[in-house]
């Protein structure tokens, strides 16, 4: 429940800004479009990572404590697989014609990842 709303918030703001996304990447062309573009998806980034990743930790870590390892790998990584999805159709709404998502997704969708890795990493 606490995710949905996440995404249902985002996604609400989305047309508000989606023409203005659609006018910089249009002019992305020029250095100075293409950086604020840039800077536009580094700050979303931060701010959809600030929201995701206690809510992500907190899940895995629920994960590990009910579930044996190869229970907890298959179940975090279907789980990591729904929130990169939703991540992605998400970053869409905003970005309509970004051209390299999976770079500009990097920032947010790595630690969250990275998340799951330190949990199956033995101590």
């Amino acid at each position: 429940a606490e995710t949905s709303v996440l995404y249902v918030r985002f996604r609400a703001a989305a047309p508000e800004l989606r023409a203005l996304m659609e006018e910089m990447e249009s002019r992305a062309m020029r250095r100075e479009y293409h950086q604020l573009l840039s800077d536009c998806h580094v700050l979303y980034c931060e701010q959809r990572l600030g929201l995701l990743a206690p809510v992500v930790q907190d899940r895995l870590l629920e994960y590990s404590q009910a579930q044996p390892l190869t229970t907890l790998t298959r179940s975090g990584c279907s789980y990591l697989m729904q929130v990169c999805q939703l991540e992605h159709q998400l970053f869409e709404h905003f970005f309509p014609t970004a051209g390299s998502i999976d770079i500009a997704l990097a920032p947010l969708l790595d630690p969250l990842c990275t998340v799951l890795y330190d949990i199956l990493r033995p101590a």
